[in-house]
């Protein structure tokens, strides 16, 4: 008995076809709402030098203080929190950085980024971080207002 070939034509079996055409999609990717979305926090990046950031500094009454605004903010959205005070919360170019903070940034291999997020924690001081989607990867402990010297009109 003879076998038959198929000259040159493959039969796909039919399992082949029904992976190819899956019929879900995949979330990887989902943008996230930023507006509506509450803040996560990362202290992955925290930079500990003394010079600029002051964490290793810390007094106990701005950890309380640090620690109650975080609890606060965690209750917000962050569509609120930029609200909550335009000039209180609000983004840095990092050209208008002390040149310190930009050579720390540079030193951190964080130059790429073109901003920077400052939240108010009270009175001067701020947090200094990157924001990414929802996340505010925490850099700087400003207690004074060094990282970024507000520019006063009529002055």
């Amino acid at each position: 008995m003879a076998h038959r070939r198929d000259k040159g034509k493959h039969r796909i079996p039919p399992a082949a076809t029904i992976a190819g055409q899956p019929t879900k999609t995949p979330r990887v990717g989902e943008p996230v709402e930023f507006w509506s979305s509450h803040p996560q926090w990362s202290f992955a990046l925290l930079d500990l030098t003394p010079a600029i950031g002051g964490w290793l500094h810390l007094r106990q009454e701005e950890v309380d203080q640090l620690l109650d605004r975080f609890r606060r903010w965690e209750t917000m959205t962050w569509g609120e929190i930029l609200a909550e005070g335009r000039k209180r919360n609000h983004w840095i170019d990092v050209s208008q950085c002390c040149a310190e903070s930009q050579k720390r940034l540079k030193y951190l291999h964080l130059d790429d980024h073109d901003r920077l997020l400052s939240l108010a924690v009270g009175g001067q001081a701020r947090v200094i971080g990157i924001l990414d989607r929802a996340t505010f990867r925490i850099l700087w402990w400003d207690p004074g207002h060094k990282v970024c010297p507000a520019q006063l009109s009529h002055t």
